[in-house]
């Protein structure tokens, strides 16, 4: 699970980990990961993570081998590292536009990429994308981010049609604001 050191992410964690499921969990902020993979361990959750950018493209296939190192194999990728800057439309800058974009997009396409490679050759495997109901609907004062999230949808919905009979499902899913 990316994104997993706080949100829907850590909420993620800590469900699934109840469930039974073994988890490697990653985030940018140390300090925060460091607290949720106590927290995680101290339910007896079998749970590894480590600092990655979800935005880093070069962090793809560390995070995906840093699973592989862990346990072996990669069953589920939860790509849930995402975020918004709010600024009203007239006034987003292509720095916020990029960094949105680098996230929510570009960072959630590799990490895919790079997970269904090792997925692929298993013959099995879960792609779950986070989007958000912005994706579907916009939201004033969120262009870049509901951009973001829209294109998230076509891109899971695309790489679950190329995907189709190798094993791998692709999906994802389009919460709304979530109380974690």
């Amino acid at each position: 699970i990316t994104g997993a050191a706080s949100g829907n992410g850590r909420a993620s964690a800590l469900r699934t980990g109840r469930e039974g499921a073994a988890l490697y969990i990653s985030d940018i902020n140390a300090e925060m990961l460091e607290d949720t993979l106590g927290d995680l361990k101290s339910e007896g959750i079998d749970v590894a993570g480590g600092i990655f950018d979800a935005a880093n493209i070069d962090d793809a296939p560390r995070f995906v081998a840093a699973v592989k190192d862990a346990y072996g194999r990669i069953d589920v990728l939860v790509n849930n590292a995402g975020a918004v800057r709010i600024e009203p439309f007239p006034n987003v800058s292509e720095e916020n536009w990029d960094w949105t974009m680098n996230l929510n997009l570009k960072g959630a396409f590799f990490l895919m990429q790079e997970a269904a490679k090792e997925m692929i050759e298993q013959r099995s495997g879960n792609i779950v994308n986070i989007a958000s109901i912005a994706g579907k609907e916009g939201n004033p004062r969120m262009v870049p981010y509901s951009a973001t999230k829209a294109a998230v949808i076509a891109l899971t919905k695309s790489v679950g049609k190329e995907l189709a009979g190798t094993g791998v499902r692709v999906n994802c899913v389009t919460p709304a604001v979530v109380e974690t």
